[in-house]
């Protein structure tokens, strides 16, 4: 009987592998709508898999690329790819996502750069050392990940996420553009673009990249961090847009409304120490030095080291200048002890505050003359109330006594 039950575990392992060598083996080509759904997974590793229609991911379907080219044959209809359903799209390894076009004779083949990747319904694409040689356009709670790769276009909006490290546009034929739109929301390091453009609400994030050219529009909130913009093309700002630019370089702002505010501000590193030694977990606390008002607090991590981003001043109404705020007093303490500096920041800077134990306030010392003063003074008074308490007694007993008699 174990035998027989071992026997029937062992067929049914080897129709579970087999199925699922079918399900996530290689298809070189199809010539209709290629569709994954309800839960399916397919894998494209080492080959190029041309579809001759559209691709369709629905219902948590995955699409695997390792290695692998996923080519779109297109005549005069122009096919997409599609995800929805919170399907996802792994593209890895060197993979390539691309449109082909096809001559009149189905010989001519050549490359076209479009939007073609479409992400809705809390889908997902997460691109790894790869070329996604099609605009992607991703809306309504999908995510982009991508890292290491290059990419042909891109725009988010209605609540999408983005996430781009170490990535740039193809910008060989002409420049590309990321547009941050509608309510969506990014997060860009390390990376190198031709144009962003950052509207509608939307936010973003960028750290340690290189931008083309940079406008943000309607309501859109950007930091730029420790970036370049091409000084050839000076960031533009339009329809109460903020934007903070830290530690970063550019040449000139065009305001484009009277109605955004631009903020310039630099890094400051806070370094706790006690006889040199770091303080761990102490608290910073800095103020403007204007109307001393807490500007940034924070504590200082096992190295008793905290960083703060601080503005230096701001701009309105056409590049205007508002306000200057590049004075500070900073203030650390820790168990009983304090230290203080003031500065003007005008640049990035690393200052060290030593601690030392708090002084009480010194009590003024008083002469013993003066002293010696007061008591008599004190004594005198006494006397003084002393003798008008018993003058009012005795009048008051004479009058008594005169009334009897």
């Amino acid at each position: 009987m174990k035998s027989l039950s071992f026997a029937v575990l062992f067929v049914l392992l080897i129709i579970l592998l087999t199925s699922s060598s079918l399900q996530a083996g290689v298809a070189q080509q199809t010539e209709f709508d290629f569709v994954l759904k309800e839960n399916e997974v397919f894998r494209v590793k080492d080959e190029e898999f041309k579809v001759y229609g559209n691709v369709f991911l629905r219902e948590n379907a995955t699409l695997i690329m390792e290695n692998g080219f996923l080519s779109l044959m297109q005549n005069t209809t122009k096919y997409n790819v599609t995800l929805m359903d919170q399907s996802q799209l792994l593209v890895m390894n060197g993979s390539r996502l691309q449109i082909k076009s096809l001559g009149g004779d189905s010989a001519n083949v050549s490359s076209v750069e479009r939007d073609a990747l479409f992400l809705g319904d809390d889908s997902a694409i997460s691109v790894s050392d790869s070329f996604v040689q099609v605009g992607i356009a991703a809306s309504n709670y999908s995510s982009v990940s991508i890292q290491n790769s290059t990419l042909a276009g891109l725009t988010t909006s209605d609540y999408a996420t983005l996430s781009l490290q170490d990535t740039r546009d193809d910008a060989t034929e002409e420049p590309k553009t990321i547009k941050i739109e509608m309510n969506s929301s990014a997060q860009i390091w390390d990376s190198n673009f031709s144009n962003l453009e950052v509207s509608g609400g939307a936010e973003a994030w960028i750290e340690n990249s290189f931008l083309g050219s940079f406008f943000a529009k309607d309501h859109a909130k950007v930091w730029i961090l420790n970036s370049t913009i091409d000084p050839q093309h000076p960031p533009a700002l339009g329809g109460f847009s903020e934007v903070w630019l830290v530690d970063s370089s550019f040449n000139g702002i065009g305001f484009r409304s009277g109605n955004s505010v631009l903020v310039s501000g630099w890094y400051l590193d806070v370094q706790v120490a006690n006889d040199t030694q770091p303080v761990e977990n102490a608290n910073v606390e800095i103020y403007y030095a204007q109307h001393d008002s807490l500007a940034a607090e924070g504590q200082t991590d096992r190295n008793g080291t905290v960083r703060f981003v601080l503005p230096e001043k701001k701009q309105g109404e056409y590049g205007a200048l508002t306000e200057i705020l590049g004075n500070y007093n900073v203030k650390a303490s820790h168990e009983g002890m304090q230290g203080e500096e003031k500065l003007t920041l005008n640049q990035s800077k690393l200052i060290t505050l030593n601690l030392r134990v708090k002084e009480p306030l010194p009590v003024a010392s008083v002469p013993s003359y003066l002293t010696i003063l007061g008591l008599v003074v004190i004594i005198v008074s006494g006397l003084l109330v002393a003798a008008l308490v018993a003058r009012k007694y005795l009048s008051k007993r004479r009058q008594a006594e005169t009334t009897q008699r």
